[in-house]
């Protein structure tokens, strides 16, 4: 799990690199700026807005997928998205970008992933455990 978390995160890490430097180059799903997110999000629809929720709810979906597939076997009890709903998770990104309008999308959902693993941490270790 730790291995492809961290694989993960030094993937984004490297895109955070290549957008900070050249800004118009990584602009799909988290190379967009929280205050795009934020924008977008207080239309009533867009097709931007609908893609950019997506890119969340996947990227989170497959953190997930990750999490409980890193050695190889489908986790029997669900981990840390157990109960979360997609409004929980996009609540939690505007949340996130309110305070940080100029961080990227990817910063936002690596963090909400993060706290939920954190939250759920008791039970992640429970799973682990089993294994």
């Amino acid at each position: 799990m730790r291995k492809s978390f961290a694989v993960a995160v030094s993937l984004c890490m490297a895109t955070l690199a290549v957008a900070a430097e050249h800004p118009g180059l990584v602009v799909e799903g988290g190379g967009h700026r929280c205050q795009r997110w934020l924008e977008e999000r207080a239309k009533p629809v867009t097709i931007l807005g609908f893609a950019l929720e997506l890119w969340v709810l996947g990227f989170t979906l497959g953190s997930k997928i990750a999490f409980d597939n890193d050695d190889g076997n489908v986790s029997e009890h669900p981990t840390y998205l157990m109960g979360v709903t997609n409004d929980d998770v996009l609540s939690r990104v505007d949340n996130y970008c309110r305070i940080r309008r100029s961080n990227f999308l990817i910063q936002a959902v690596l963090e909400v992933n993060a706290d939920l693993m954190s939250e759920h941490a008791d039970r992640i270790q429970r799973s682990l455990g089993k294994r």
